[in-house]
């Protein structure tokens, strides 16, 4: 914990509870709560390109991505690959060059996803979701302390079904 006045970086910290009261469900909607930042598919949904202040990916080239995402300190694939974006304790959106921050360069700067970590009490959530095109999400955890303040365990898990909005008319199939 420090004051965000005190880092020599610009830094957006997105708490748990402000994700869950703007309904940022996925990266893409991180753009909303973090000024400067994009967040498109590259190549596939499941390929992510994130971009501030100008530094981005070129998908087509061997270019090295300019802005990192990572999950609990560990970076995520190397043109930013879609995470779980469920049970998160925080994100951050830090701008400008990372040049020492866990071992890589990022001249652009940082994404980091933090998980919700185990705490010494029972606890859990559930949360399900319905939408268009049949969509259906379901999601939750349970916290669990084994030996109190020993050993914690926290299991959580994602659930997503759906009918895409793209019809093949030859498979009769639905898609995206």
């Amino acid at each position: 914990a420090e004051n965000l006045q005190e880092p020599p970086v610009a830094a957006a910290v997105l708490s748990a509870d402000t994700l869950l009261d703007r309904a940022v469900t996925t990266e893409a909607d991180l753009p909303q709560l973090a000024p400067g930042l994009s967040v498109r598919a590259s190549q596939n949904s499941n390929q992510l390109n994130y971009a501030l202040r100008g530094q981005s990916l070129d998908a087509f080239s061997a270019t090295r991505p300019g802005v990192l995402p990572y999950v609990n300190e560990i970076q995520v694939g190397g043109g930013g690959g879609a995470s779980a974006f469920y049970d998160l304790q925080s994100v951050q959106v830090l701008k400008g060059p990372q040049g020492t921050l866990f071992g890589r360069n990022a001249t652009g700067g940082a994404v980091l996803f933090t998980t919700a970590k185990p705490v010494n009490e029972l606890d859990g959530y559930a949360l399900a979701r319905v939408g268009n095109y049949d969509l259906r999400q379901v999601e939750g955890a349970i916290n669990v302390p084994v030996v109190d303040d020993a050993l914690l365990v926290r299991l959580s898990g994602f659930y997503q079904e759906g009918d895409g909005y793209q019809k093949d008319l030859y498979k009769g199939e639905r898609a995206g």
